[in-house]
């Protein structure tokens, strides 16, 4: 490419980011126009006459439309950033995995994923948020395993319409392929919800996951199931207990009673089993008194960047 060529390239790539960032302040002025303009609406019944549904309707299209300009920002960006819960097995005392939860670091605030992923759901963008999730996960736990970390694993939420789109498995097999991450490092994270919605074909996908020589766990087991039949019929590897009944583990009586069954009924399946929300020593030792095999919670770690998991790893040595 000559001289010429290439400042004229320049020239068209400036132009257009030029038009991108005119585009954007126009789409911001217009969006807060309609906004004042329904505000204005809304003060004056007796000149507009419109059902407040419909306003309701209009507040919400315009916050749709604001949040998915700016999650698709977020994306292009790199602006989400993942942070690691850490997952300790009750009977070495080691940190043996953890799990990957996704922030958005926007203008220098750290938002949670309550305050974005529903609008990412409804917009579909939590397709590309998802498998941008999953490779980064990947990348950060071979980065711990070259550290000398090899038996530390990673495990991922997957959303609703994630796990419902027809390419997942090529997903996950070219995040693997590019991270070099063995795929029995990685976990997969599903609620029981989102598999008993289609089981047939929810089986289906899991035995191909599975296949790959992934690990399966069902994340806030007993929250809201109707059926415990799956455990036998879905290729399943983990059950998350729900950090409901670790509350006041060792008050209530109920909750003990119904996690120490749910500790017994898993290792008869031969499924582990990850006890979440922990927050006490008593609970801990309750735990492992029943043999349960992990605990995640605040007595452990609360969510901490990926540098510090392998601080962690290196030096938490607990014995019980």
């Amino acid at each position: 490419m000559n001289a010429l060529c290439h400042d004229h390239l320049n020239d068209e790539i400036e132009r257009l980011f030029a038009q991108i960032k005119e585009l954007e302040r126009i789409y911001q002025q217009l969006s807060r126009q309609a906004q004042a303009l329904i505000e204005q609406m809304t003060h004056h019944d007796a000149l507009v006459k419109l059902p407040s549904s419909f306003l309701q309707q209009c507040f919400h299209q315009i916050e749709r439309m604001d949040m998915e300009h700016l999650l698709k920002k977020a994306i292009d960006q790199n602006e989400f950033v993942l942070h690691y819960q850490p997952k300790l097995n009750i009977q070495t005392g080691q940190i043996d995995g953890a799990e990957a939860l996704i922030r958005w670091r926007r203008e220098n605030h750290l938002l949670f994923p309550d305050s974005f992923i529903p609008n990412a759901e409804e917009t579909g963008l939590i397709i590309q948020i998802g498998e941008w999730v999953i490779r980064e996960a990947c990348r950060q736990c071979k980065e711990w395993h070259e550290a000398g970390l090899h038996h530390l694993s990673v495990s991922v939420n997957l959303s609703p319409i994630q796990f419902e789109q027809q390419d997942l498995e090529e997903v996950i097999i070219d995040a693997l392929a590019q991270t070099g991450l063995s795929p029995g490092s990685l976990e997969l994270e599903l609620t029981e919800g989102m598999v008993m919605k289609q089981p047939d074909n929810a089986a289906l996908v899991l035995k191909k996951l599975q296949d790959l020589g992934i690990k399966i766990s069902i994340d806030d087991f007993g929250k809201g199931f109707s059926s415990l039949s799956y455990l036998i019929v879905f290729p399943i590897n983990t059950l998350k207990i729900d950090k409901f009944f670790i509350m006041n583990l060792e008050k209530d009586d109920a909750n003990a009673a119904i996690t120490s069954a749910v500790i017994s009924l898993a290792h008869h399946l031969n499924l582990q089993v990850v006890a979440e929300g922990v927050e006490t020593e008593e609970q801990l030792h309750f735990l492992s008194d029943h043999s349960c095999d992990f605990a995640q919670g605040y007595l452990i770690s609360k969510p901490v960047e990926p540098h510090a998991i392998t601080t962690l790893s290196h030096k938490f040595n607990r014995s019980y």
